[in-house]
């Protein structure tokens, strides 16, 4: 019997599991592709650069000759008067394109880059006039700015001991994205489905800004699209409670092209190369040619079969081309592994394993995600081509079903195949049956088993190698979070994991999404038959009623709820402060008026109507003078000649 395999790009590959006798393994491919004939006649036209020694992998830099480097310089400083959204080039820094080596970056620690903040935007200022049109006169000129964090989920069950509910996603992203002309996009932001986060999508508000700060720790990549823009595809570290910038403009683009060879030095026809989510095939010679890249630190992700995928980080300036001959990446000799299931308990569903370096620091040049996770059926041994060589560690989880030991390393070599005998263990689950409201099997519905504190329980998997989440793009392991779906007759069954997290959080959904149940699952439910019942589901909305005396006049308002700006909007004079659409649970609490405190509270508990009371500074009563809506370019809504 031949091995059991998935296609590369086949989208039923986790759903069909089938016996196929002759092909191998192959990995996800990219899904969005934009292939543009006459810049690949273009780029298989370029000179070809010299080849480096076939046995070392080098970290390439972009070196412009020195007109070249004037002529960027020029440039640049011209398009800084022009370009509002963009940041001005230090030309003493590094050159303005360089491919960014991560094998030697410290570990968890961004590598420097001359376009860290020479071409992205700026961040969005914390003291700023109002953006929203004035709907209501008022000279007030400095919106209220209302910050609101869930700090604790209320709307989820109470926990005996340990962590909350839902605790853990406390990284913050946020940043701002604009076209070539500077103006804000209601661009959508969606993070990858092979790391933390996955599926999660971030929306722009009217000003181009968006954020949220309940994310799961760990390195991500996003996609960014939007009307008007060509779009990126970028990396995020995002760290446990401290915050991520991401600030796109699409004014000024780089040129990029380059080169893609084998260990031989030959080029590699038809490689797939991905820069900033654009994609297209390498020419004749192995170049490629991107004519439009938005500046920043771009994600180039280069594939093809019979050698080891390449990812890395490109410094792209805002206007600069790059030379012919400038920048060649070199693909390595791959290596297989063979995975034998033995003995095959546990299901039905098939078997997750996961490759991922032994160590944090070595291979951030491959892309895991696109491999991780394998099915193993464990009817036929599964081979895994193209991997690169050194040593790694195979994760296994399946229902009802522990690997012993929890991993297992082994060397890979190139240009061979090694083989890895994995062997688990019965595990303690956790398994019922589900029920609608009217006493009808739930067939179909979906069983999320999480535990109550995603980051920890990620930390305890890898006890001696935390880094590992901010150096490789990793999803939540199945210890960690687990989703599965009910059979015909309502049946489900996951694998406890109460040595990770003795106490989860178990939420089941109808198939239609009208009913559901959420509930703390603890040791006591190990090996337990349950039988659950849904219910209609409401959403549970809280709202913040704020009383804010003495005022006079309109005031403009802009409100951040867990890092995502809404809509700001003008409060009239004779209306209340009402904030809509809040989880239940406990607030920290920020409001600033013209970067002066109006209130600042840790810990607000908003449940059904919370009310509060707030004192403004008299200037955010009185509103400003003409003079200073002059100063600041803003034509004066008062009375003609007023102070």
């Amino acid at each position: 019997m031949g091995p059991c395999v998935r296609r590369r790009g086949d989208p039923t590959a986790r759903r069909d599991y089938v016996r196929v006798p002759v092909v191998r393994w192959k990995r996800k491919r990219f899904t969005r592709v934009v292939i543009r004939p006459r810049e690949l006649a273009r780029a298989t036209l370029l000179g070809s650069p010299t080849v480096p020694p076939a046995h070392r992998r080098p970290s390439i830099v972009a070196q412009p000759s020195t007109p070249s480097l004037a002529i960027a310089v020029a440039v640049l400083l011209v398009g800084a008067l022009a370009t509002v959204a963009l940041t001005q080039w230090d030309p003493t820094a590094e050159p303005p394109l360089a491919v960014i080596d991560d094998e030697e970056a410290t570990e968890g620690v961004d590598p420097p880059t001359a376009t860290d903040t020479g071409t992205e935007l700026v961040e969005v200022p914390t003291e700023r006039t109002a953006e929203i049109p004035l709907s209501l006169d008022t000279t007030v000129i400095w919106p209220l700015e209302v910050r609101l964090d869930l700090v604790e989920d209320l709307s989820l069950p109470e926990v005996p001991a340990g962590p909350p509910l839902g605790s853990g996603r406390n990284a913050r992203l946020s940043g701002r994205i604009a076209n070539a002309s500077g103006d804000p996009v209601p661009a959508r932001i969606r993070f990858d489905p092979g790391g933390p986060n996955a599926g999660r999508e971030l929306l722009c508000d009217a000003s181009g800004r968006f954020g949220a700060t309940d994310l799961v720790p760990g390195m991500a990549i996003v996609e960014v699209t939007g009307p008007g823009i060509i779009g990126s595809r970028r990396e995020v570290r995002l760290r446990e409670g401290q915050d991520e910038l991401l600030n796109i403009g699409y004014g000024r683009p780089g040129t990029v092209q380059g080169r893609v060879v084998g260990e031989n030095g030959d080029g590699v026809v038809g490689a797939r190369v991905s820069l900033d989510g654009q994609v297209l095939e390498t020419g004749e010679d192995g170049t490629f040619f991107f004519p439009e890249v938005a500046a920043g630190r771009c994600l180039l992700e280069i594939s093809q079969e019979g050698f080891v995928d390449y990812r890395t980080l490109l410094g792209v300036a805002g206007g600069y081309t790059v030379e012919a001959g400038a920048l060649q990446f070199v693909l390595r000799r791959p290596c297989s592994l063979r995975l034998i299931l033995r003995p095959n308990i546990g299901g039905p569903e098939p078997a997750l394993v996961y490759l991922m370096p032994a160590n944090s620091n070595r291979e951030r040049a491959f892309p895991w995600h696109t491999v991780n996770p394998i099915l193993l059926t464990g009817d036929a041994p599964v081979v895994v081509e193209d991997l690169p060589e050194g040593a790694i560690h195979i994760r296994t989880f399946r229902t009802g079903a522990e690997a012993q030991p929890a991993y297992k390393q082994v060397q890979l070599n190139a240009g061979d195949e090694t083989e890895a005998v994995i062997r688990l263990e019965p595990a303690p689950v956790v398994s019922g049956a589900v029920f609608d409201s009217s006493g009808e099997a739930a067939a179909g519905a979906t069983v999320r088993l999480s535990a109550a504190d995603v980051a920890r329980a990620s930390q305890r998997l890898f006890p001696t190698s935390d880094q590992l989440w901010l150096e490789h793009v990793l999803p939540l392991m199945p210890s960690v979070e687990q989703v599965v779906t009910t059979d015909t007759s309502g049946r489900f069954r996951l694998t406890s994991w109460s040595d990770v997290s003795p106490f989860r959080l178990l939420e089941i959904t109808s198939q239609d999404g009208s009913q559901s149940l959420a509930m703390v699952v603890g040791p006591e439910h190990d090996n337990a038959e349950l039988e659950l019942r849904l219910a209609a589901t409401e959403r549970e909305d809280a709202r913040l009623e704020v009383v804010i005396p003495g005022r006079t006049q309109a005031l403009p308002v802009e409100v951040v709820v867990n890092g995502a700006p809404r809509d700001g909007f003008v409060l009239a004079a004779s209306q209340d402060l009402e904030i809509e659409g809040l989880v239940p649970g406990v607030y920290r609490l920020e409001v600033v008026w013209h970067g002066e405190r109006v209130a600042k509270e840790p810990s607000v508990v908003i449940v059904d109507s919370a009310r509060d009371m707030w004192t403004l500074p008299q200037e955010a009563i009185e509103g400003q003078s003409a003079e200073t809506w002059r100063k600041l370019g803003r034509p004066y809504p008062g009375p003609s000649g007023g102070d």
